[in-house]
């Protein structure tokens, strides 16, 4: 039971580990669940195999087992659903491992189903190598923690477990155990075949994004080179939204010419340097189809949260929402946290996008793992979320109160303004001139964005965020991108008093969907059945000319809301709107034909297989000598410790040589009176046995002579009946006296020095009348396995 135990113990912690060194699953564990997966669990699990084995005390079994799982999961995670989840998973590992092992009759009818739940975990880990294609590059490129190295730590895991299972379990019972057994070893055999015949591209996974040195950016073709749509139907946006009475950008009056769609091979689809900012050649490019009902939503990856007093609005340190965009999931994230945000609903959404990064809506809720599909490509990262998005509207924010000193504290760090003096005094008259009577939360934020009402907004997207190209915009050019009025207005609202930040990412709006967008998104729609399950209307083809950047306040009540900053600025009519330029799609192939049909790894797996067996061999020797040489290290010392020693060295010597092992519910006196009337003189080591099969007992006198000296049928019987009555006379002696210095309470010491003087002197003479001589008895002798059936 022991070797089960720490094979149990072994294998969790494994699977457990692998999140933690593998780049392609990596996930973040946060302290409570680093506590439950690592401590809490594995601590269970100890506790209730020695509670079972060395019949623990019932007080100390509760300080040892109980206490742990009451305390800590309060103290780390509070008294919520995350402590419950601890306190259950700590609870079914105790429940099952003492199950196991201290009633293993209805144990194991448990236990056979633990490499199965093994392999889902695997399998998980196998699929979650589709997450992104730098993942996958990263992972090719890694000799050791590649998938074909998971992929034999899977299979060798898991013939292992198995094999242990049912050679601890299942092996010596009743018919219906051993019916259990061989559904155990089946199902092991089954799953492995299944696993060998999945297509090569399940583990492997290769890559060919772009077969060339360079990338190169070829000549988009036109799709419709009039603009007038397609012969089934008027593609043209329809849409009307609202948006609360502020106008979003890119809604502008008059405009330029139409712009044109235009196509690119997927082979040929130029790399994120090649589309980067508003696009190349005044041109704008695909860059994720995004599908909802509502509209607008504002697709963030980023939340600058600190002021720097030189570069302007950067990422906060330890801010989740930015770790979220790009945390490798292994199963579906949810917000744990209770929302008290008032007229805030769940709102869902699809997202098939060509870059690796999620973009989310602000207030993220649910999110499933990216799924990556490289038949799709260059759209090769799909996700599905939703958001508790805020639909609170102005009218509702005219009841806002001022921030309570609970909420002042807690956002401490968004209302900081760090700025040099010369710099502060500029963002001080600006806001004194528009704040002036102003009364009201809410009222100082609409001031502040219709302060910029004699700016003129210039469509595109900056990089610059520093605190001096802040300052210019504002006393000097009064014109800028996004970039320079979100950044302002969340620099002005925090000196106002109100906390803020800067979020960045792309806006998917009905309004920026002209009619090339529109017939963009027809075709894509066609070629790629993801998008086929959302209708025409719920989908936005977001491309590198909708990049933005946009300020969010917080609203006492109703939480972080969005607020687009260029609302009441002057429209960038006849500007060169980036929207209005021409947009290119990727023409989605069903097959590309540059991407080669991989071979499945056969060689790399058996080499991985055949170096675990090799390892799992060698472990069970290392296990056996070791053990034997620490019982011999003990049986040299004093006491009962040495006496036990002795006799578990005795055992392991006659299951060595091939002699019957002792059965755990037999007592040593037991084991010695059945091995005394038992048949073993096939057994009984012999110098050489004559044939006697069909010789006449009659001849001349010299033959009978003959016979006398080598020995006759009946000396040999004779003989072998005093080398098997010697055996036996040892082991009973050698079992008695064990067993009176096992049950003895007091044995003065010269005593008991005398009798383990008699014990090791009966073990030496055991152990040389039953051991054979000979090549071939000594080559069994020092690879047998026998003995790890004894589990002490």
């Amino acid at each position: 039971m022991r070797i089960l135990f720490w094979s149990r113990l072994l294998l969790y912690l494994v699977t457990v580990s692998i999140p933690l060194i593998h780049p392609a699953i990596v996930v973040s564990y946060d302290l409570p669940s680093l506590v439950l997966w690592f401590f809490l669990v594995p601590w269970e699990i100890f506790i209730a195999f020695h509670a079972s084995a060395y019949r623990i005390k019932p007080a100390l079994h509760f300080l040892l087992g109980v206490l742990p799982l009451v305390i800590i999961p309060p103290l780390l995670a509070g008294w919520g659903t995350q402590a419950l989840w601890m306190i259950a998973s700590g609870g079914a590992a105790y429940g099952l491992t003492a199950l196991l092992f201290r009633y293993p009759v209805w144990g194991r009818r448990v236990a056979f189903l633990e490499p199965f739940v093994l392999a889902i975990v695997y399998i998980k880990l196998l699929n979650f190598f589709r997450s992104s294609e730098e993942v996958l590059k990263s992972a090719k490129a890694s000799g050791i923690l590649s998938p074909q190295v998971l992929m034999g730590v899977f299979l060798g895991a898991f013939l292992l477990h198995g094999v242990i299972l049912y050679v601890t379990l299942y092996r010596d019972g009743g018919t219906r155990t051993r019916v259990e057994g061989g559904v155990l070893l089946s199902g092991c055999l089954v799953l492995m075949a299944i696993l060998f015949i999945l297509p090569p591209d399940y583990v492997k996974n290769t890559i060919v994004t772009n077969l060339l040195q360079h990338e190169v950016n070829p000549p988009p073709e036109p799709l419709d080179a009039e603009g007038d749509g397609f012969p089934n139907g008027n593609l043209r946006s329809q849409r009307e939204l609202p948006n609360r009475g502020l106008r979003l950008p890119g809604s502008r009056e008059g405009g330029g010419r139409r712009n044109r769609l235009e196509g690119i091979p997927q082979d040929q689809w130029p790399g994120t340097r090649g589309r980067s900012g508003q696009g190349q050649e005044g041109k704008q490019y695909a860059v994720m189809v995004v599908a909802s009902s509502h509209d607008p939503l504002y697709m963030a990856n980023e939340y600058r949260g600190r002021l720097h007093p030189v570069t302007g609005f950067i990422p906060l340190d330890g801010e989740p929402l930015n770790e979220l965009t790009h945390l490798r999931l292994l199963e579906t994230w949810k917000d744990t946290e209770p929302n008290f945000d008032l007229h805030r609903e769940e709102v869902s959404f699809f997202a098939l996008s060509t870059e690796g990064l999620r973009y989310l809506p602000y207030k993220p809720y649910r999110i499933e793992p990216t799924v990556f599909q490289r038949q799709y490509r260059p759209f090769l990262f799909q996700y599905r979320g939703s958001s508790r998005i805020s639909l609170s509207t102005p009218e509702e924010w005219k009841s806002v109160p001022e921030l309570s000193p609970q909420e002042r504290t807690a956002l401490e760090p968004y209302l900081e303004v760090p700025l040099a003096k010369n710099d502060l005094r500029i963002f001080s008259l600006h806001l004194t001139n528009i704040l002036k009577g102003t009364e009201g939360y809410a009222e100082r934020i609409l001031v502040i964005l219709k302060g910029f009402s004699t700016f003129q907004y210039s469509l595109g997207y900056s990089e610059d965020t520093s605190i001096e190209a802040i300052v210019e915009f504002l006393s000097v050019t009064r014109e800028g991108d996004c970039t320079e009025f979100s950044n302002t207005a969340a620099l002005l609202a925090r000196m106002a008093g109100i906390p803020s930040r800067v979020v960045t990412g792309y806006l998917a709006s009905g309004e920026l969907q002209t009619p090339a967008h529109i017939r963009g998104l027809s075709l894509l729609r066609q070629a790629l059945p993801p998008l086929q399950d959302f209708p025409l209307e719920e989908l936005f083809l977001v491309t590198t000319a909708h990049r933005h950047s946009w300020a969010q306040f917080w609203l006492p009540r109703y939480g972080w809301v969005d607020f687009e900053t260029t609302s009441f600025a002057i429209p960038p009519v006849g500007m060169g709107d980036p929207n209005n330029r021409d947009v290119v799609i990727p023409l989605i192939q069903e097959e590309s034909p540059l991407v080669p049909i991989p071979a499945f790894p056969w060689k790399g797996v058996l080499r991985i297989l055949s170096t675990l067996i090799g390892a799992g061999v060698l472990g069970l020797y290392a296990f056996r000598y070791i053990r034997e040489a620490w019982y011999r290290h003990l049986s040299r010392g004093k006491g009962l410790k040495a006496a036990r020693a002795l006799y578990r060295l005795l055992l392991l010597e006659l299951a060595t040589e091939g002699y019957p092992l002792k059965h755990p519910a037999l007592t040593p006196l037991e084991f010695a009176k059945a091995f005394k009337t038992s048949s073993l003189r096939g057994s009984l080591p012999t110098e050489s046995t004559p044939k006697t099969g069909g010789q006449d007992q009659g001849g001349s006198q010299e033959q009978r002579d003959s016979q006398a000296q080598t020995g006759n049928p009946e000396n040999i019987e004779s003989s072998l009946d005093g080398v098997l009555q010697k055996i036996e006379a040892d082991l009973y002696r050698f079992a008695t006296l064990y067993t009176e210095l096992s049950y003895r309470s007091r044995i003065p010491e010269n005593e008991m020095d005398a009798r383990l003087a008699d014990l090791r002197a009966l073990y030496t003479s055991i152990q040389n009348g039953i051991r054979r001589k000979g090549v071939l008895p000594f080559l069994l002798r020092i690879t047998s396995l026998r003995g790890l059936r004894y589990t002490w």
